[in-house]
């Protein structure tokens, strides 16, 4: 996971540098990995969720408003085409469907705050049905998102969609 991240922070960082200034940088993926152990490592020695509660919600709210605004560049994109689908579009795409759908496993990453909320809430009973619900929910809306930007842009996207 640490790698993971360092290298989209990498990626990130590089991509808005050089839109920003016409040039390349190269920073060794090493420093990305070092300060995001530093800044992440003190978090998981907290043991209590109380904590975080704040955060939790900026991050919800920050997590909606690009759902949002990358949806509106997806409609605008498709309007600006005449309903066209980008290039390379394919209805069904064996490739790479497997591996959407994998990815859409990492949003389950908030899983842990489930036996916390399950042992505060008095539907303890109907627990099972709601986390099933709320998993096949968030599938479905990751593909559905997932798919609407793989017909807005088609196989060509790889630029960030939304950098100011």
């Amino acid at each position: 996971m640490l790698g993971f991240f360092a290298r989209a922070c990498q990626k990130i960082v590089a991509k808005a540098y050089e839109t920003a200034s016409g040039t390349e940088i190269e920073v060794s993926l090493w420093i990305y990995a070092a300060v995001t152990l530093v800044v992440f490592a003190p978090i998981t020695w907290v043991r209590t969720l109380e904590v975080f509660q704040y955060g939790n919600v900026y991050s919800i709210i920050v997590v909606y408003l690009m759902i949002i605004t990358i949806t509106v560049f997806c409609a605008m994109h498709i309007t600006e085409n005449n309903s066209e689908s980008g290039p390379g579009w394919e209805a069904f795409n064996n490739k790479e469907f497997v591996t959407m759908c994998g990815l859409a496993f990492f949003q389950y990453e908030g899983i842990g705050t489930l036996l916390p909320v399950m042992e505060a809430s008095s539907a303890r009973d109907s627990m099972i049905f709601l986390t099933i619900a709320s998993l096949v929910t968030l599938f479905c809306s990751h593909v559905a998102f997932s798919e609407m930007i793989y017909y807005s842009y088609g196989h060509d996207l790889n630029e960030p969609i939304v950098i100011f």
